[in-house]
């Protein structure tokens, strides 16, 4: 399966940035918590990817889809979706 970042390659700048800003992918960094660490524990299950995914996405400030919103609504206010 491969990485959803690959996706992003298009966006380098985006890229760039993601790599900077999230280089601390530590359980300690509190970016993570409902996201991909639950109750301390690193998740990895399908909707942990789904959600890490859309978060990445949030904070780089890039449009979401409703289900991306979804996945990460209790984290975040809503931003503009695509084709809505």
């Amino acid at each position: 399966m491969p990485c959803f970042c690959s996706n992003l390659t298009k966006h380098s700048r985006a890229v760039t940035y993601a790599r900077k800003y999230f280089a601390d992918w530590s359980k300690k960094n509190k970016d993570w918590d409902s996201v991909c660490i639950v109750a301390n524990s690193v998740v990895s299950n399908r909707q942990a990817r789904s959600a890490t995914k859309a978060y990445l996405k949030y904070k780089l400030g890039l449009t979401l889809t409703d289900g991306e919103l979804k996945t990460i609504s209790h984290l975040a206010a809503p931003v503009a979706t695509e084709g809505g």
